[in-house]
């Protein structure tokens, strides 16, 4: 009935797995936990432990494969027809998690993103600071707020049918960080596939510095430029705010502009992004004027 499917990359998911695999047990479904680990640096010996549990593998692959690829891996492994994607760093919310996806594992033709929450409670080390208030206030959205941006698909926690993801895979071009979930959520408009919303939230455990939160999204940045190549620019802007900007810039020949501001800007705004005070519109600025540089980089 049901594959989860869990890529890891330097993450001890040991416990994550563990409680997935109990709530599925006490479902009385026919079921499956894949965990594989993509070429991790670092290993957590508790991550083998989980081939002890019943009806979970462990797979470690022997070279680096990106974000996209070993997802792809994943859904080729599986042996049921609802493939449940969960990303590593994260932590169930609810003794109902994988119960509130069962209805849905009747449809043939089905995609649901249950979303993501962080703690309430902001991290004690200020390096952590603006990561979490950069996801609580911006990607921890309830159901009904996500069927109002109708576009808001998120990979680290939905359920697909796998009718669905053989029509649509993620683009293994990217490798990287970032937006490979908005390519996913571009194709499945296109296709006029519907995406449903429901408030099936995980934590968020995976918080990370300042420092490299800013980098990693330096590289989506990057990311975003290679894809609004191939991509067309009317439907990217749709589904990304500063792709959206990013065109008026370029209707109006100010890109080359943005781009400048960014060298005399980008180092103000780390200054405080790292303080106690970060402001989200001024990594939005950032943002905007590092994909305005990349862009006319390569243009």
């Amino acid at each position: 009935m049901l594959s989860v499917l869990i890529p890891v990359y330097n993450c001890d998911c040991f416990a994550f797995a563990s409680e997935l695999q109990q709530q599925a047990t006490a479902s009385k479904i026919d079921f499956e936990i894949i965990v594989m680990d993509d070429c991790s640096t670092h290993q957590y010996s508790g991550n083998k432990k989980i081939a002890d549990l019943p009806h979970c593998k462990f797979i470690e692959l022997s070279q680096n494969t990106g974000r996209s690829k070993i997802r792809n891996k994943l859904a080729e492994t599986a042996k049921y027809n609802h493939l449940l994607f969960l990303d590593c760093d994260a932590r169930v919310a609810s003794g109902q998690f994988i119960n509130s996806y069962l209805p849905f594992c009747n449809e043939s033709n089905i995609v649901v993103c249950g979303g993501r929450i962080y703690e309430k409670t902001a991290p004690e080390n200020q390096k952590f600071f603006f990561h979490w208030k950069y996801g609580s206030v911006r990607e921890a959205i309830s159901a009904n707020s996500r069927k109002l941006l109708k576009t808001a698909f998120m990979s680290n926690n939905f359920l697909v049918s796998r009718d669905v993801y053989e029509k649509i895979q993620f683009d293994e071009t990217i490798t990287q960080y970032g937006h490979e979930d908005t390519l996913f959520g571009i194709e499945l408009e296109q296709k006029n596939i519907p995406i449903i919303h429901i408030d099936n939230a995980l934590y968020h455990t995976g918080l990370e510095t300042a420092d490299v939160y800013i980098a990693k999204n330096r590289k989506s940045m990057e990311n975003l430029v290679v894809i609004a190549k191939k991509t067309d620019a009317a439907l990217l802007s749709k589904h990304v705010k500063v792709a959206r900007i990013a065109l008026k810039i370029k209707q109006i020949r100010l890109i080359k502009l943005f781009s400048f501001g960014f060298d005399i800007l980008h180092k103000i705004i780390e200054y405080n992004l790292k303080s106690k005070r970060p402001s989200l519109f001024l990594f939005d600025v950032y943002k905007l004027c590092y994909f305005c540089k990349i862009y006319s980089a390569k243009n």
